[in-house]
């Protein structure tokens, strides 16, 4: 039996000849095969460390004292080592903000411009081992070019202040932004047709996006958030940052590790699958990969929310100072679900061999209908993962919402608020979907004008009627409604003031009407969604139905 089993199994030189063609992406080495065998890279990786090397040699004398004892003297010489080693950082930085985008920038264009990009998907490769082929490539540049640095970097050591944590942990950071923008670069590379438009699209935006991020981070800067995200990251050590040793465990977990690391495995888990569905077919499922991303981002940044609601709005504080952040939270629920929308503006009738493959799914896998592509099963998943995404967040903040029975709500069960608030982002999530869907099944062909169209009209559902109760306030306001809790009819009609109207626990005088006529705000919103959901529902079958019977005779056509 041994014998019998040895003689059936390859050699060990084939097992691993297999294995490292599995793990060396053929793209990958063809991409490093032409730019590590040409000049270019060497001359550009030359210059840049020339560059690096000078400018840390100027900071060396800048900081360097001219004679022991002087006034430039500052007695430690380790501040000389951690001033000197914030500048190397600070110009790595620039080098992944402007150097390791263009490793990938052209990557994908060049290939359109070339004439091989149609050669590219002729062959057995997906396109997902494509993209991540030239990822890989592009980060393997980019690990040389950092990995190069580190005998110069390492000369702060001989000044001291400067540990092997920070190092270990700053070029950890340098790796994980170069993977974001070799991912970003990837995309934009994807979607331009030139080489120019995309090299212009990725720096244009980098330029854009560093901006914004000075800002942000210039708004934190003398904050404790601050100085523990560049603790953590290895820009100064933690002798230098007195506020960041004051943060709990669960801040720095929650919000200089939790946070960022969401952030960034969403941010390249986007643009690769962004980049990735550029380079199928045109009738390719494009749409699952997307979905499956939706649902891990949805339920992650919600689960991180709650964690920051409770902690930083613990359970003991003020009812109506929770209620505020609820409010707040709900309002957000409202915007996903919006986005979760235009998965229901796909095509309402799919293409010949998408439709024959989903016909073809029995038993369980017929439930993965959910996942592919059309308006019918978009406004299906949207719909249903909304639903999961609430009922998971009412019960992370039931007990949250401890002491909600006051003013409406005097007498009833303390979650009700939460959960009627929770109902309207429900309802507003059909309303949205089953609009997006007979708008599909309306305008086919027109993905762009249905999606503008889609999100204007909730837009302006959501945001017209608080201007009007804004207006009839300054102007019109009702001497006799001393509590504020009668307002316009329109309200019915706005999301965001029934997500207000119930969670609004004041007993006197109200911050946001109760009424929106004779009706309670969150019940007029409810009916309205609810059935005007139904009418579009009704609406987009006869739409749909109407389209399949003006396509049936072209592909009759076609096939005679």
């Amino acid at each position: 039996m041994s014998g019998g089993s040895g003689a059936g199994r390859e050699p060990l030189h084939a097992r691993v000849a297999a294995l490292l063609e599995r793990a060396f992406n053929p793209i990958m080495l063809k991409e490093l095969r032409a730019s590590l065998r040409g000049t270019r890279f060497f001359v550009s990786h030359l210059v840049i460390l020339s560059l690096f090397a000078g400018g840390l040699m100027l900071a060396f004398l800048s900081m360097i004292p001219s004679r022991a004892g002087g006034a430039d003297d500052p007695g430690d010489p380790s501040v000389v080592g951690r001033r000197v080693y914030l500048i190397t950082q600070l110009l790595q930085l620039g080098v992944a903000f402007l150097v390791v985008p263009g490793l990938a920038a052209t990557s994908i264009s060049t290939e359109r411009e070339s004439l091989t990009h149609d050669l590219l998907l002729t062959t057995t490769m997906t396109a997902r081992q494509i993209v991540w082929g030239k990822f890989t490539a592009a980060m393997t540049q980019a690990f040389t070019l950092f990995v190069s640095m580190v005998p110069l970097v390492s000369l702060c050591f001989l000044f001291g202040g400067v540990t092997v944590y920070q190092i270990l942990a700053n070029y950890a950071f340098l790796f994980g932004l170069s993977a974001v923008m070799i991912s970003y670069a990837l995309s934009m590379s994807a979607n331009a047709r030139t080489t120019q438009r995309a090299v212009g699209s990725v720096y244009g935006l980098t330029l854009l996006g560093g901006i914004i991020l000075s800002v942000v981070l210039g708004s934190l800067w003398n904050t404790e958030f601050f100085e523990g995200l560049a603790v953590a990251y290895g820009f100064v050590s933690p002798a230098e940052m007195s506020r960041a040793a004051s943060m709990d465990v669960m801040s720095r977990v929650l919000y200089i590790h939790l946070a960022p690391g969401f952030l960034w495995a969403a941010l390249v888990s986007l643009f690769f699958i962004n980049a990735t569905n550029r380079l199928k077919p045109i009738f390719a499922n494009r749409s699952t990969p997307l979905r499956i991303y939706f649902v891990f981002v949805v339920f992650a940044a919600g689960l991180i929310s709650t964690l920051g609601l409770r902690h930083s709005v613990p359970a003991t504080s003020a009812a109506d100072e929770r209620s505020y952040a609820l409010m707040t939270y709900s309002v957000v629920a409202l915007t996903v679900s919006l986005l979760g929308a235009l998965f229901a503006c796909e095509d309402p009738i799919l293409p010949p061999h998408l439709a024959m493959e989903v016909g073809s799914w029995k038993g369980w896998r017929r439930t993965q209908r959910i996942l592919w592509p059309g308006s019918g099963s978009g406004s299906a998943f949207t719909i249903l993962t909304v639903s999961l995404f609430l009922a998971a967040s009412f019960a992370g903040f039931r007990t949250f919402a401890r002491g909600f029975d006051r003013g409406a709500w005097a007498g009833f069960w303390t979650w009700l608020p939460l959960a009627a608030a929770f109902l309207m982002v429900f309802c507003w999530t059909v309303f949205t979907s089953l609009l997006a869907r007979w708008l599909a099944a309306l305008m086919p062909g027109r993905p762009l004008l249905l999606r503008t169209l889609l999100i204007l009209a909730c837009l302006f559902l959501a945001l017209a009627p608080l201007i009007h109760w804004a207006i009839a306030e300054a102007i019109e306001r009702d001497p006799l409604d001393f509590q504020r809790r009668n307002g316009p009819v329109t309200l019915a009609l706005s999301p965001i003031m029934a997500v207000l109207s119930a969670l609004d626990l004041s007993s006197g005088r109200r911050d946001f009407p109760l009424y929106a006529g004779p009706l309670p705000v969150t019940a007029g919103f409810a009916a309205f969604s609810l059935l005007s959901g139904a009418l579009f529902y009704v609406l987009g079958n006869r739409a749909r139905t109407r389209l399949q019977k003006e396509l049936e005779p072209e592909t009759g056509a076609r096939v005679g």
